[in-house]
């Protein structure tokens, strides 16, 4: 029997890996393209299709696309579903952590849900500052200027004071980079997290436990471990508790 089921498995591996590479990339670009059109054609239903089916080709291959997740998030906004909004707008972020429009459109959906505080509220809040295309320019400009400065010091310049206050800002933007990997890295590397699919209850066991809390739609939670169906997640470093995995939409790849 279990010689059976490997070769079963083996078998859907194969077809899986068969149908993505059964795409060329000009075939799935045009797919992309085509639900684009549907969305601008305010054909909400029709643009998920066909980003759907990109999604699958690409999923079944290993590759995931910000920008996929990023409209997707928009399409099921504009069908006023707003966990599933969340829920894609997450999965972009998880891939480009660098981009302000995904971060401002998650704070702004969650806003339409109700006050959705989370591990991660002021990780939004410090990305929400901090731009990487900015950062970038200000710190080449800071090095070209202090490559300026050292040269004019060479030559004796009595301009120290100007020296001290590049240097200062140079640290300062290399530490805030810094801290934002080291935050990045550690909330989500290191943890896997989950979108709450409906309201529904956290209970002490995974089996016949006591009533811990409420749980809303729209929550992103850490999941901390798993029994059979059931997941033992926390919310805000405040709340925690078991929930059966088919009411959580799983973030991470």
């Amino acid at each position: 029997m279990e010689r059976v089921i490997k070769i079963l498995g083996i078998i859907i591996v194969f077809l899986v890996n068969f149908y993505s590479l059964s795409f060329t990339e000009e075939e799935i670009n045009l797919l992309f393209k085509q639900a684009n059109k549907y969305y601008d054609n305010a054909k909400y239903d029709s643009a998920l299709v066909y980003y759907s089916k990109v999604d699958s080709i690409l999923s079944a291959s290993g590759k995931y696309s910000y920008k996929l997740y990023y409209n997707m998030a928009n399409t099921y906004y504009k069908e006023n579903d707003y966990v599933s909004s969340i829920y894609f707008l997450e999965k972009a972020f998880l891939i480009n952590p660098y981009d302000n429009d995904i971060i401002t459109n998650i704070a702004f959906v969650k806003s339409k849900i109700g006050d959705q505080r989370d591990l991660n509220d002021y990780f939004y809040f410090y990305i929400k500052i901090f731009n990487i295309k900015v950062y970038n320019s200000i710190i080449i400009l800071l090095f070209i200027f202090i490559l300026v400065t050292l040269i004019l010091r060479f030559f004796k310049s009595k301009k120290k004071s100007i020296y001290k206050i590049v240097y200062t800002i140079t640290i300062i933007y290399l530490f805030s980079f810094l801290i934002y990997t080291i935050i990045y890295l550690y909330f989500y590397k290191n943890f896997k997290y989950a979108i709450v699919k409906e309201d529904t209850s956290l209970y002490s066991e995974p089996f016949n436990g006591k009533y811990v809390s409420n749980i809303y739609k729209g929550y992103k939670v850490r999941i901390l471990k798993r029994n059979g169906k059931f997941l033992f997640i926390n919310y805000n470093k405040k709340i925690s508790g078991w929930i059966e995995s088919d009411r959580l939409l799983l973030i991470n790849f």
